[in-house]
């Protein structure tokens, strides 16, 4: 769903360096950040892979499946924005990625320093999703949309087709038991032809995720104005 229409998408972007960029933000917004979060959420019970095909998972607990779909996610969103809507900078990085790589090392070094002095603490989070989706999406989302409005419209029409997208795997992924939600504290379960949704999973992964994906993308990337 998200790797075969990224490929298509990319035919239509002409510069090299605009595909290198969108490979570089999508690895490091996949490959890192989104596995620290995941790897929160499968201590804190949040939810989990039932089933990999790999004969691992990192660390114990994430199969190697769950930074592929993310890679996959981010770059259809950034190949989705820059083949239709993106204007301005063409340079491989914008000056701002600096503050991408120190948000990646803060965030796995409060990782570990939070492990190995309290380990349980990780475990115990209330309302884990709430709480990281609300940090790192929708106070970054509105901050940026605040300052640079011109970008609602556009980052709203990638959004209203990643999130279509995004609800239908959602959907069969459940269906199919890829994935479940248990034990972790939601702040309601949406029962959706015949599948337990947390209201967290609909709001900051379906609808506003390609949002956010995009506002730290146009951030990072230095052209803002």
């Amino acid at each position: 769903m998200f790797g075969i229409p990224g490929v298509l998408l990319t035919g239509n972007i002409k510069n090299k360096k605009v595909i290198n960029r969108i490979v570089i933000a999508a690895l490091l917004g996949s490959i890192i950040l989104a596995t620290i979060i995941d790897y929160l959420g499968f201590l804190n019970h949040s939810w989990f892979v039932i089933d990999t095909i790999f004969p691992f998972r990192i660390m114990n607990m994430i199969p190697l499946e769950d930074p592929i779909w993310a890679l996959l996610w981010v770059y259809l969103i950034l190949a989705t924005y820059e083949s239709r809507f993106k204007t301005g900078n063409k340079s491989l990085l914008g000056k701002r990625a600096k503050y991408w790589f120190l948000l990646n090392g803060f965030a796995f070094l409060a990782l570990v320093t939070t492990f190995l002095i309290n380990p349980m603490l990780l475990q115990t989070i209330p309302y884990y999703y709430l709480i990281s989706g609300t940090i790192l999406a929708l106070i970054p989302t509105i901050l940026f949309l605040k300052f640079y409005p011109k970008y609602i419209s556009s980052f709203l029409k990638v959004a209203s087709y990643i999130s279509l997208v995004s609800f239908l795997d959602e959907i069969v992924a459940l269906k199919l038991n890829h994935w479940t939600f248990y034990g972790g504290k939601f702040l309601m379960l949406i029962k959706i032809w015949g599948v337990n949704l947390p209201f967290e999973e609909l709001f900051f992964f379906i609808l506003i995720g390609p949002v956010f994906v995009l506002c730290y993308y146009e951030f990072l990337d230095g052209d803002t104005t």
